[in-house]
């Protein structure tokens, strides 16, 4: 799947440390987009409406946080498309992340391309 760069979007990529921040900022950049990382959610509440998608891995984020962190944007009236990353495939992790105000709940493992034209789904479907 070629992805115009030209076309690229403005992520905010919501993670802990690690390699996997690493590779999949490493994967949205290659992709043509323009990628801000934080790991403290906190920190990017205020600014989320600024950006074309949230993309959160739950996995690298303390219990609750990532919830608690769409439940606020919501809250706040922010409609940015919000995407989940998890390994955990679970029903109630699912029902939890789209209770909370997630648009898109992604298992890992996945592929580099599907996981591409997801995110290029969900903006499309907000603009």
């Amino acid at each position: 799947m070629q992805h115009n760069k030209e076309l690229g979007m403005h992520i905010l990529l919501i993670q802990g440390e690690g390699d996997k921040r690493t590779a999949l900022q490493t994967l949205l950049q290659e992709a043509g987009h323009q990628i801000t990382v934080s790991t403290v959610p906190e920190e990017v509440e205020s600014t989320a409406k600024d950006y074309d998608i949230v993309l959160l891995n739950h996995d690298e984020l303390p219990d609750d946080m990532g919830s608690s962190f769409i439940w606020c944007l919501r809250r706040q009236g922010v409609r940015t498309p919000i995407m989940v990353v998890t390994y955990m495939d679970t029903w109630s992790g699912k029902v939890s992340a789209f209770d909370s105000g997630a648009d898109d709940y992604v298992a890992s493992p996945i592929s580099d391309a599907v996981l591409l034209g997801r995110i290029q789904l969900l903006a499309k479907r907000a603009a």
